[in-house]
């Protein structure tokens, strides 16, 4: 993850985490694996001219650009940018993460026959239980427990 999500500290005079290195690997790989994350890397645009060559060739020239206009030792004036890049990055990663579970899921759901409705049944009621779980079981531990014990009911009702 750390290729391809830039890391961005605007704060004045701060060196921190900046790598001018890094930022032109994040400016090489994200746009590539975001493309191909989202099925566009091999489409074909015209006559074996694909999305993923112009991705790649648009995303070579900002770094080209990156690399001659910056410095190893003091980020850029336009280092805020690099933060558009670093949101698009983390939906994308988002993205590809919820896709393997539920491919994980759906061969959990094969190798024991279970049908998608039912599986998909039980990792909703789950997945919808577990944040009123962790803050029951913070309000039990924080001194009153029938206050958590009561929420536990009372939650799934509102």
């Amino acid at each position: 993850m750390t290729l391809t999500i830039p890391v961005v500290d605007n704060r004045e005079g701060s060196r921190r985490n900046w790598n001018r290195l890094l930022i032109m690997c994040n400016i090489l790989l994200g746009p590539a694996l975001a493309t191909y994350a989202f099925e566009g890397f091999f489409y074909e645009l015209t006559g074996h001219v694909y999305i993923g060559m112009i991705v790649c060739g648009v995303s070579m020239l900002v770094a080209l650009a990156v690399a001659c206009t910056s410095y190893v030792d003091h980020p850029p004036p336009y280092q805020w940018m690099f933060a558009f890049l670093g949101f698009v990055m983390s939906i994308t990663w988002i993205y590809i993460l919820a896709n393997e579970v539920v491919n994980v899921l759906e061969a959990c759901g094969i190798i024991l026959q279970i049908t998608g409705a039912v599986l998909g049944l039980i990792v909703l009621a789950g997945g919808n239980s577990v944040c009123d779980l962790v803050a029951n079981f913070v309000v039990a531990k924080e001194g009153k427990p029938m206050m958590g014990f009561a929420a536990s009911y009372g939650s799934p009702l509102l």
